[in-house]
């Protein structure tokens, strides 16, 4: 009985792979249709055409074919292009290049007065800030938000090569955001009086929307480092 069973299964298994073999060398048959052939199937259609339907005149030129072949070269090249975008990582890198650059920059202006009195409104009337001032002064405040950005901003630089590292700094980008967009709720005039307060977004509110986006790409970028086999 024993025998029988494993000899049945044996045999299941033969006709299983078989059967997929088969399937596969069907699906290549039809995936691997190149150009002449499209064209060759094109000219049986139109001769077909013009066997039933005499009055079209459908007829298939030496120049008509020509055109056809490059469409159809066209297409061909196109669902090429879109096969190698959506299975690369493309997205991921770019928003990781993007976010280390808007890093860069934004801590590079904190080591200047002009954005350290600029900031004044922001964080005095921030819950989560505000004591920074009376810690580290307001140069002080901004000299240590500056580090910070481009401490982030480096670890996920790194991130390109380093998955943990990078992820270290896609998590610093997020509380990062999370608390500056908690400014919009803070900030005195981020909705615009005159136009009736809220949804009308005032100077503050319209200039810190950006963070919403900025929140967005830096969940991205920690669920991708996350994911990544090296990681644990």
């Amino acid at each position: 009985m024993t025998i029988s069973l494993a000899l049945l299964t044996h045999y299941d298994n033969y006709v299983g792979v078989h059967r997929l073999k088969k399937l596969n060398k069907r699906s290549s048959c039809l995936i691997n249709l190149n150009l002449k052939n499209i064209c060759t199937a094109f000219t049986f259609l139109f001769s077909g055409l013009n066997f039933i339907y005499p009055q079209s005149a459908i007829s298939v030129t030496p120049k008509s074919l020509q055109y056809l072949q490059f469409f159809t070269r066209c297409y061909m090249n196109l669902s090429k292009i879109q096969s190698k975008f959506t299975n690369s990582s493309f997205d991921i890198n770019f928003m990781r290049f993007s976010i280390v650059l808007i890093f860069f920059f934004f801590g590079y202006s904190k080591w200047f007065d002009y954005e350290a009195q600029a900031l004044i409104p922001l964080i005095s009337n921030s819950p989560i800030l505000s004591w920074m001032y009376s810690v580290f002064g307001i140069n002080g405040a901004s000299y240590l938000l500056g580090t910070a950005e481009w401490t982030f901003g480096l670890l996920i630089f790194l991130g390109f090569w380093f998955k943990k590292i990078g992820a270290l700094g896609a998590l610093g980008s997020c509380v990062t955001f999370l608390t500056t967009i908690t400014f919009i709720l803070s900030t005195p005039g981020a909705w615009e009086v005159s136009a009736g307060g809220f949804p009308a977004m005032g100077e503050a509110a319209g200039f810190l929307m950006k963070d919403v986006v900025l929140l967005a790409g830096s969940i991205v970028l920690l669920k991708d480092s996350l994911k990544d086999k090296s990681f644990i």
